[in-house]
């Protein structure tokens, strides 16, 4: 079946799961959201990343170390490591939750020392 086919849970719009389950309680929560940041997106030493804090209504955290901006400017095609690799954790964010909002204003990629992540849930 085609990724953008796949039936939907019919009560909270998660895409239908093997053998009809869906996701626990709290799996799209920030505090998950956490989890996944440190455990998935910084595998491998991939990011630096320091937690700062996170609740119920908000998770900050700093990225200090970026090996995807260190490869695109191997590569000599930094300006396009935004678009190809930034430009995608606002969705996501949005993906894992739909009231998950993502401000960032700096990226290593654009030249900052850090990129700041301040994700926050509506509601």
């Amino acid at each position: 079946m085609r990724p953008w086919a796949r039936p939907r849970a019919p009560s909270n719009g998660w895409p239908a799961r093997p053998g009809g389950r869906r996701p626990q309680p709290g799996a799209d929560s920030l505090a998950a959201l956490a989890g996944v940041v440190e455990t998935l997106w910084a595998r491998d030493g991939a990011l630096e990343i320091e937690i700062l804090s996170c609740d119920a209504a908000h998770l900050s955290f700093n990225v200090t170390g970026c090996r995807y901006a260190e490869m695109y400017a191997r590569m000599g095609v930094r300006d396009c490591g935004f678009a190809l690799s930034c430009s995608r954790d606002a969705a996501f964010g949005a993906g894992f939750n739909p009231g998950i909002r993502l401000q960032r204003r700096w990226t290593i990629m654009g030249g900052a020392r850090f990129c700041d992540f301040r994700f926050t849930l509506d509601g």
